[in-house]
């Protein structure tokens, strides 16, 4: 028996709303291969062909504003508003204002739930911010039974563990000695959470979707983390002084009382404090708009580090790439804390529990 299992990042399986409501409308046996599905032979990438989000938005209901042309077309940077379930707000308050009381459940309140129920169908103009939209592969549009690590919503692709979970490598599997290639319960490199830096760190590539349309990197997951979390870019190539930006941070005062106090920050002394944030290699940088030059004046890169330099630190934050995060387990696995924003589904997504999930973090 054959099975089919997708070897790229991103989901394959998109049926339009109207075959799966009325099957009548197309042939439905795939026993005889997917070209005897689609009448002609299947192309393996967009070519100059549509794209992922003109097939995902086939998958919506006929009266969502995502299948409205003019809804899922316009321009998303025109008057894009910052949703309500984002907790921090950007301000150019002097830095030296004074911190502000405030009353928890009226200014400020700790959200209570997840937010994993943002439904692309009704709000199409947020799907310039993930990259699986952009991807370079084609789609498949019919029912065929395709096994894949992780799919996003809408894909109807069968979830399998992914292969990162099977075979224990240096840079995915906590706990692994590649010395004695061993699995260990504890990871050599794992530091007492006394001793963990009281900082938030991450290290990855800039991957985080394809190419068609091109254009839309800058607006990738992992680039807007980076610019959200640092306004200083590669030693190498530094970009002309960035205006002072503020930030809002709510915090104890004094620490664990119920007594909260707001104040702005600015964001460069801020992430310079708490946070460790970088890209490591650039990936199909001729994808950015001005090329590698622009992308590392954009944002800031750093040496990369192995699996076990993550244990140092308290906190760490696991992001889509081209799609699922392959560290999540091992993170997981340590005794660092995990921060992940993912609009991907795994195999143990219905097994476990979140404190809170940040997903579409901006």
């Amino acid at each position: 028996m054959d099975f089919a299992v997708n070897a790229n990042a991103e989901g394959r399986v998109l049926v339009p709303w109207e075959h799966q409501n009325f099957p009548n409308m197309s042939i439905q046996d795939s026993s005889q291969g997917i070209e005897h599905v689609f009448g002609g032979k299947f192309i393996p990438d967009w070519a100059p062909d549509e794209s992922v989000w003109e097939a995902w938005r086939r998958t919506c209901p006929p009266d969502t504003p995502a299948r409205r042309l003019f809804s899922s077309r316009r321009n998303p940077f025109a008057s894009k508003q910052t949703p309500d379930y984002i907790s921090l707000a950007s301000s150019d308050a002097p830095a030296n204002e004074k911190p502000t009381a405030i009353k928890p459940g009226l200014d400020f309140k700790f959200m209570s739930s997840t937010n994993t129920n943002v439904d692309f169908c009704l709000h199409p103009h947020m799907h310039t911010d993930q990259g699986h939209f952009f991807s370079d592969w084609r789609s498949i549009p019919a029912l065929y039974p395709v096994f894949t690590p992780a799919r996003s919503q809408g894909y109807m692709d069968i979830r399998i563990p992914s292969h990162y979970y099977y075979g224990s490598t240096r840079r995915y599997t906590y706990g692994w000695d590649p010395i004695n290639l061993e699995l260990k319960d504890v990871d050599p490199m794992e530091v007492p959470w006394e001793d963990k830096l009281n900082k938030v760190f991450w290290r990855g590539a800039t991957t985080g979707g394809g190419s068609h349309p091109p254009g839309f990197a800058p607006q990738y997951q992992r680039h807007r983390f980076l610019r959200m979390t640092s306004l200083s870019a590669s030693p190498s190539s530094p970009p002309p002084p960035p205006p002072p930006t503020n930030r809002f941070i709510t915090f104890e005062d004094p620490p664990n009382s119920n007594r909260y106090i707001t104040t702005p920050i600015p964001i460069v002394k801020l992430n310079d404090e708490i946070m460790d944030v970088a890209f490591v290699k650039a990936v199909a940088a001729e994808s950015y708009p001005g090329g590698e030059t622009t992308l590392r004046q954009d944002h800031r890169f750093g040496d990369a580090v192995p699996l076990g330099e993550h244990w140092k630190y308290k906190y760490l934050v696991d992001l889509d790439g081209m799609s699922y995060s392959g560290r999540f387990l091992s993170f997981l696995a340590s005794d660092s804390v995990p921060v992940k924003s993912t609009v991907y589904e795994e195999w143990f997504t219905d097994w476990i529990q979140p404190w809170y999930v940040c997903v579409f973090c901006y």
